[in-house]
């Protein structure tokens, strides 16, 4: 499986969404013997439910994966386990259930506005690598952080 998955890294996405749609939406991947490469993936909606709510303590992320994702992600709820990612959960679905809080108009009011800040005052000034690169990690340096990272642990 390495030499095909290394052979279509250029159109990974599509081939990845090709594998998932050939076994079901669930695919194991196999990688080299005592690597501690195996990795599975879905794209089934019940199996996703199942690993990031349902039963969410059955999966934890360990500290090896809070380590080389603290940096960018933080003790946020997307890098937390157990309890702490209870809390964090709770307080998010708390928040936006609140009337007075329109997750939608947040979202719109979020991006609009990283978009007058920093997007756009970027694009003065970069050249066509730098716009290349931001524009494909733009969305998750600034959504994302924007999103989930409301309820930061201190």
């Amino acid at each position: 499986m390495l030499p095909r998955l290394v052979c279509k890294f250029p159109c990974l996405h599509e081939y990845a969404t090709h594998v998932l749609g050939q076994s079901g939406g669930t695919f194991e991947f196999k990688g080299p013997l005592f690597s501690g490469m195996d990795i599975i993936a879905t794209s089934d909606p019940l199996n996703f439910q199942h690993i990031t709510t349902t039963h969410f303590t059955n999966y934890p992320k360990g500290q090896a994966s809070r380590d080389i994702f603290h940096d960018v992600l933080g003790d946020g709820i997307i890098n937390s386990d157990f309890d702490l990612w209870k809390f964090q959960r709770r307080m998010f679905q708390l928040s936006t259930r609140q009337h007075t809080f329109n997750f939608h108009s947040f979202v719109a009011k979020s991006l609009h506005q990283n978009l007058l800040n920093h997007f756009l005052p970027f694009l003065h000034h970069a050249t066509q690598t730098q716009i290349q690169d931001i524009t494909t990690t733009f969305p998750l340096r600034r959504n994302i952080k924007n999103l989930i990272f409301i309820f930061r642990s201190v």
